[in-house]
C-alpha cells in the first residue's frame, strides 16, 4: 500500500514538473514575443531609423519621380559635374531623307551647367522627443517621408522646366489672349521641325489643359490617364507630340524634343545633421539639366488677358 502511495506521488511530482517546465517555456515565449513587439523598438538606434528613412523616401521618390516623362536621358553618376553635351548644326529628320537633302555636320561639344540642390530637410524636435511614444504607428513619419520624396520629385521636375524656359532658343507669343490652342503648339513644332529635330513632349498648367480637351484636334485616346494622381497628367497628343500638365509651369507652354534634354544626378545623401541627437532630416541631392541644343525647345508665353498687344 506504501508502494503505490509512493508511486502516486512520484507520478504527480512529474507531472508538476513537466507542467511547471512548459509553464516556464510558454512564459518565456511571451515574454520573448513582448520584448521583440514593445520593448526592440524602444531600443532602435538612430542608425536604424535613418535606414527606415532613407527606404521610405527613396520609395517615394521613384514614385513621383518626372524625369522619364520630360528628358530623354537621366544618369545618376556617383561625382558632380559641371559640363554635359552641347550640340550644334543640323541633325538628321525624316524630311531630309525624303527629299534627299544634303548631310550637314552636326558637332557635340561640352557646356558648363550649374548644379542646383534639389534637396529638402524636416525638423524632428518633436519626433526626437520620444519616436515611440509620439507617434508608435509611425504616422507622422510616414507622412512626413511621402511628402519628402515627392517634394524632391517635384523639385526636379521644376528645374527641368526652368531650365527649358530659360534656355529656350524660339519664344513665341499665344495667339490668343489667355489661351493655348492646338494651333500654338503645331506652329512651335515647326519652328522645331525646321532646324532638324522631331518634337515629341508638350508641357502646359491645368487650365490650358482643359482648355485642349474641348478641341477637336486633341487625341483623347489616353483619356482614362486623367485620373493618375501623379502631378503629372496626360491630357493627350496634338500632332503625336504628348501633352502633360502640371500646376509647376504657369502661363507658360513648352514644347520640345524630349530627346535631346538631359538631366544628372548625385546619389541621395540622407543623414541626420547629427546622429548622436538629431535636430533634422537631411536630404541632398545635386541636380543638372540641360538641353544639348537650345534649338529643340519653343516656349509659347501666354499673354496676359489685359494685356495691350
Amino acid at each position: 500500500m506504501h508502494v503505490n502511495v509512493y508511486n502516486k506521488l512520484q507520478i504527480i511530482a512529474i507531472k508538476v514538473g513537466v507542467l511547471r517546465t512548459l509553464s516556464q517555456l510558454l512564459l518565456r515565449r511571451m515574454i520573448k514575443l513582448l520584448y521583440n513587439k514593445y520593448v526592440k523598438n524602444y531600443m532602435k538606434t538612430y542608425e536604424d531609423w535613418l535606414a527606415e528613412f532613407s527606404k521610405r523616401l527613396q520609395d517615394s521618390y521613384r514614385l513621383n519621380r518626372a524625369d522619364g516623362k520630360f528628358v530623354g536621358l537621366s544618369r545618376d553618376i556617383e561625382r558632380p559635374t559641371g559640363l554635359l553635351p552641347l550640340g550644334s548644326g543640323k541633325p538628321i529628320s525624316y524630311a531630309d531623307i525624303d527629299l534627299g537633302t544634303e548631310i550637314e555636320p552636326y558637332t557635340l561639344t561640352g557646356q558648363e551647367v550649374k548644379p542646383y540642390n534639389i534637396g529638402i530637410s524636416y525638423d524632428l524636435s518633436e519626433w526626437t522627443k520620444a519616436p515611440e511614444l509620439n507617434d508608435p504607428d509611425g504616422v507622422l513619419m510616414d507622412i512626413a517621408l511621402h511628402i519628402m520624396g515627392r517634394n524632391i520629385a517635384q523639385r526636379e521636375a521644376y528645374l527641368i522646366m526652368k531650365t527649358l524656359a530659360d534656355r529656350a532658343n524660339i519664344r513665341l507669343p499665344s495667339m490668343e489672349k489667355g489661351v493655348i490652342r492646338s494651333s500654338d503648339i503645331i506652329v512651335a513644332e515647326k519652328r522645331i521641325s525646321d532646324y532638324g529635330f522631331a518634337p515629341d513632349t508638350v508641357i502646359m498648367e491645368p487650365f490650358q489643359r482643359y482648355q485642349l480637351l474641348l478641341e477637336e484636334g486633341v487625341d483623347l485616346g489616353r483619356f482614362e490617364e486623367l485620373m493618375r494622381n501623379d502631378g503629372y497628367k496626360y491630357a493627350g497628343k496634338v500632332s503625336n507630340m504628348d501633352i502633360y500638365s502640371t500646376e509647376i509651369i504657369k502661363n507658360l507652354c513648352l514644347v520640345y524634343d524630349k530627346d535631346y534634354v538631359s538631366t544628372v544626378k548625385t546619389p541621395f545623401k540622407i543623414y541626420f545633421d547629427n546622429i548622436e541627437s538629431p535636430k533634422f532630416l537631411v536630404v541632398d541631392r545635386i541636380c543638372f539639366v540641360a538641353p544639348v541644343d537650345p534649338r529643340c525647345v519653343v516656349a509659347i508665353n501666354i499673354r496676359r488677358l489685359d494685356s495691350e498687344d
